[in-house]
């Protein structure tokens, strides 16, 4: 079974603004990976405080229930520690401090990174040869995987 760790803003897809096509696209594969997980059993999300975090600090109070909602239903293990070692050599690579927790958390409990982060997109080789955990946006992984 695969192992995947969805960043915070592939949670918050299905509740950006649709009329985008990267967008709608991207909330199309995010339903499809959670079918995936609650219909065929392919996959185990894994999820962080960190992640709990940056939903309990989305503004809007409707989409934050929901997200959180949803993350309650899908979310099948939460990782409770993070190496700061790991998060501070992340971070060196140039990515914002939260990126770098979230990666952190990721590496050793996860196969799979799934972002719709261009900055950390743009890092993905390096990471993936770094630290043996693929990088991808939600649609490479419905095609790579579902």
């Amino acid at each position: 079974m695969l192992r995947i760790y969805l960043d915070a803003n592939v949670w918050s897809r299905l509740f950006d603004d649709q009329t985008q096509i990267r967008i709608r696209r991207e909330a199309e594969a995010f339903f499809k990976i959670l079918e995936a997980v609650y219909q065929r059993h392919k996959c185990l999300i894994v999820g962080s405080l960190i992640l709990d975090d940056e939903i309990e600090q989305i503004e809007e109070k409707w989409k934050r229930r929901s997200v959180k909602a949803i993350v309650d239903l899908f979310v099948s293990e939460r990782i409770k520690w993070f190496s700061r070692s790991l998060q501070r050599e992340i971070k060196a690579m140039g990515l914002k401090d939260k990126d770098a927790i979230h990666l952190a958390f990721a590496i050793n409990n996860s196969d799979y990174f799934i972002t719709c982060d261009d900055r950390i997109l743009n890092k993905k080789v390096e990471i993936e040869k770094r630290y043996s955990i693929k990088v991808v946006n939600p649609i490479e992984f419905v095609e790579e995987e579902l």
